[in-house]
């Protein structure tokens, strides 16, 4: 009980952040989130990569090509995320139809904590750049420095996939 006594506020929004996450993850399921994620880093790249050539398609329709552009990005994230939500309905249903949404949703579980701490490991590295990490409580929090850990860990896997 001595650790709880001396969580402050900041580790209370951490906790809540990992367990909502969790939660999430084990409402939804693996299957479901790992589409989902697939689905939208299909989206962003997919956009990318056609969204051009859907931006000429429309040119006699939009002058504006910033405009253009936009509009073209979105329409194939948008195309891909349908096609992703109708993916996902239907490997749901196949793991509903043998039995294994218990495991998928342990698994999902798992995947909703590690994605909470994902998602606070980026809020550490963008708040560590400005004056808040200069506050009192962010030298106080017990959790901080392991996600700041974490986070520099991250960081440098990240710079070897870049470097090599």
């Amino acid at each position: 009980m001595e650790i709880v006594d001396s969580l402050i506020w900041i580790d209370w929004v951490i906790v809540t952040v990992t367990l909502i996450s969790a939660v999430w993850g084990i409402i939804r399921g693996m299957v479901r989130e790992a589409i989902s994620l697939a689905t939208w880093v299909s989206a962003i790249m997919l956009g990318r990569l056609f969204g051009p050539q859907v931006s000429e398609m429309l040119a006699g329709y939009i002058e504006q090509d910033m405009v253009r552009g936009s509009i073209a990005f979105v329409a194939v994230a948008v195309l891909v995320m349908m096609v992703g939500s109708v993916l996902s309905s239907a490997a749901n249903k196949v793991v509903s139809a043998t039995g294994l949404s218990g495991i998928d949703r342990f698994l999902g579980l798992i995947f909703g904590a590690l994605r909470g701490v994902a998602i606070l490991i980026i809020l550490i590295a963008v708040i560590s750049l400005t004056p808040l990490a200069e506050e009192p409580w962010w030298s106080q929090s017990q959790f901080i420095p392991m996600l700041e850990q974490l986070r520099d860990q991250a960081a440098g896997l990240l710079d070897q996939q870049l470097n090599s």
